[in-house]
């Protein structure tokens, strides 16, 4: 079933030392955006990260926010003990040969050459940590989604059953549409050779008026808006997740129609149910922008 595209999902993991917490927000867009936000020592398996949230969601903006606590820095940095040991030996010697005080710390030891390094290899069990953790959030954004989704779709299959009210209602005022129109034009053409004296071809003034009054025939027009409905419906009704652009591009075609149907009436109720629809049409447009 089709899924909205906002929603919000959370997870918090603790093991091996640290505590990973990921928050994903996502809101409307054309195309699946991925704007993540976490720290820099991660930033080497993003493309892993990415590579999740597209296994789950095709379209939308999403804010990923991913917070590591607690992390050791041994398991960013390597510390080489026996170089500290001769280092000590050193200045020792230095000390007990040259009466110089021996004022070294522990942390004047980390900060001599080679003696804490910065690890190479990525933390495999702290990627592996985060990624379970994306992939719980993601879940539980696309539980949000889902859920919203449905009540967005429930929405808009009623919408579309008052815009089927609402046609059938303007096709009733169509029915005796053309007779009228052709009436008075024929009656108009009439009086006005019979002012200017000009003899009247009966003949040629009903084919005019039939003409023209043809040219305001909108049964297609009806005829194709039924056909879009039935076609929204069964989008509507699709196990398909993706069809949000399926339907922006549907209602484009429903809008045309109606437009033309609106410029070739003449009648007071056909216009007003004309922008009726027309208003139904915005709000479902409007709907289907949060669909993914």
């Amino acid at each position: 079933m089709a899924n909205s595209m906002t929603g919000f999902g959370r997870a918090v993991l603790n093991d091996i030392g640290s505590k990973v917490t990921v928050e994903i927000k996502s809101v409307n867009s054309r195309y699946l955006e991925i704007v993540s936000k976490m720290p820099r020592q991660l930033n080497y398996f993003e493309d892993s990260i990415k590579a999740i949230v597209n296994s789950k969601v095709s379209r939308g903006r999403l804010d990923i926010y991913i917070q590591v606590d607690n992390n050791s820095i041994l398991d960013n940095y390597s510390i080489d003990e026996k170089k500290i040991h001769d280092y000590k030996v050193i200045f020792e010697k230095i000390q007990r040969e040259l009466d110089i005080e021996n004022d070294m710390k522990i942390s004047s030891y980390l900060n001599l050459p080679e003696v804490m390094t910065k690890n190479s290899e990525p933390n495999k069990e702290l990627e592996n940590m985060v990624k379970n953790a994306v992939s719980l959030a993601m879940d539980n954004l696309c539980v949000m989604r889902n859920a919203e989704g449905q009540k967005i779709i429930k929405d808009l299959q009623k919408r579309v059953e008052l815009l089927k009210v609402l046609i059938d209602k303007l096709e009733l005022y169509t029915q005796d549409m053309l007779q009228s129109v052709f009436e008075k034009l024929q009656k108009r053409i009439s009086e006005l050779l019979a002012k200017n004296g000009v003899e009247a071809d009966d003949a040629r003034i009903l084919q005019e008026s039939a003409i023209y009054a043809d040219k305001l025939n909108v049964t297609e027009e009806i005829v194709r808006f039924n056909t879009h409905i039935s076609q929204l419906l069964s989008f509507l009704g699709e196990k398909e997740k993706e069809i949000g652009k399926k339907i922006d591009f549907l209602l484009q075609e429903m809008n045309r129609e109606i437009n033309t149907i609106g410029s070739k009436s003449q009648k007071t109720e056909i216009i007003s149910l004309v922008v009726d629809i027309k208003a139904e049409l915005e709000k479902i447009r409007e709907q289907i922008q949060n669909i993914e």
